[in-house]
């Protein structure tokens, strides 16, 4: 039997709590599963603790974001001996046969450090809409849809350069060399970087149709696109990029890239991006150092 654990950071999670452990509860495969929750405010603790006893609990006092609490559990499982760390959001839920299929295609393809299925809607009616978006921008999203439509290549895996950590089978081996969670990213951004740094060390990513998960946000997602209004988001996941050639040629790409936009910013009198530019030229030299050793240590074969 495969070592398994899920692994859920929970934040105020009451709503969906019962609908997500539920459907991990009623896997075809059974998962150890670990919930590290983000000081949540709500009844989640009691939820846990009283209806899904056979948690394993860790509680923070504060918030320390979806990669720092994700870190805590995925070292728990690979010291317990887990050979694959399942990540799941907690507003998701999964079909009985999701960690089956998932398992079978990553033993059958080591070269693939994440594997996720098809992110649906709450209401399993649509294809989440940030995934809907990533698809439709990438070559594999026309071979996708297509393939739906004329219902063939059912086991193909769908190659991708990002899939959201709403639902990620990681490998062991793909933690060993990737390594965990950027600490730089505090809130958004982390499973981008993630992301790059897989496709760095020469793992492949990438998603299955034969199988989906439920994640429901779809009232939620535009406020979450407020992030790519962020500059200082904006600068880390640019120059933390390990796929850039070297973190000078990173840096100057996107200082050359920030003036060109805060002078055409300037000339249209366009004032919001005028400050949202100048404040990212401040940041990047500011941050300088941190984001340059980020870099350094991506590129290496991680060290626990």
């Amino acid at each position: 039997m495969v070592n398994i654990y899920t692994v859920i950071i929970t934040f105020n999670a009451a709503p969906w709590l019962e609908k997500c452990l539920n459907s991990l509860l009623k896997s075809t495969i059974q998962t150890k599963i670990i919930i590290i929750d983000n000081g949540s405010t709500d009844d989640t603790i009691e939820i846990i603790k009283t209806a899904f006893p056979t948690v394993d609990l860790i509680i923070s006092e504060k918030n320390i974001g979806f990669g720092q609490a994700n870190n805590i559990g995925i070292k728990k499982a690979l010291e317990a001996g887990a050979a694959y760390v399942f990540l799941l959001n907690q507003d998701a839920w999964i079909e009985e046969n999701t960690i089956k299929i998932l398992l079978q295609a990553a033993t059958s393809n080591p070269n693939y450090g994440i594997i996720s299925p098809l992110h649906l809607n709450g209401a399993g009616n649509l294809i989440d809409n940030l995934l809907f978006k990533n698809l439709t921008k990438h070559p594999s999203g026309r071979q996708l849809f297509s393939d739906l439509f004329n219902k063939c290549n059912a086991d193909k895996i769908y190659d991708l350069t990002y899939v959201n950590a709403a639902c990620w089978l990681l490998s062991k081996d793909c933690i060993s060399k990737v390594g965990l969670f950027d600490p730089i990213f505090e809130h958004y951004g982390e499973d981008n970087n993630y992301c790059h740094r897989v496709e760095f060390h020469k793992y492949k990513l990438g998603i299955l149709t034969t199988t989906a998960i439920y994640h429901d946000r779809e009232d939620r997602v535009n406020k979450k696109e407020k992030w790519k209004e962020n500059p200082e988001l904006e600068i880390k996941l640019s120059l933390t990029n390990v796929l850039g050639k070297s973190f000078s040629l990173n840096y100057a790409k996107e200082r050359k890239k920030t003036y060109k936009a805060l002078f055409k910013s300037m000339l249209t009198a366009n004032k919001k991006q005028v400050l949202f530019n100048y404040e990212k030229l401040k940041l990047m030299r500011s941050n300088l150092p941190k984001l340059k050793d980020s870099f350094l240590k991506n590129s290496q074969p991680y060290k626990f």
